[in-house]
């Protein structure tokens, strides 16, 4: 990756936080994500809309955060 350039946020020679978001509203999903693309300092990396495909996600993407809705239920076998 590249440093970034300019922009609110932005830190020059700097990587971008990299974010997986997790929110099972489709709309609400469409809108963070826009929202979070606006910064250049973010980078949305992925995005899943259940809190089982939210860990799948996080353990094959790796992103710095995860955005996850508290009403997402990630139910442990056993």
């Amino acid at each position: 990756m590249t440093g970034m350039t300019g922009g609110p946020g932005a830190v020059p020679g700097t990587e971008p936080v990299t974010v997986l978001v997790v929110e099972d509203q489709p709309q609400l999903l469409k809108n963070v994500v826009k929202l979070l693309s606006a910064f250049p300092a973010v980078k949305v990396i992925g995005t899943a809309m259940d809190g089982e495909t939210g860990l799948v996600e996080a353990a094959k993407l790796k992103p710095n955060v995860v955005l996850l809705d508290d009403a997402n239920e990630i139910k442990h076998a056993g």
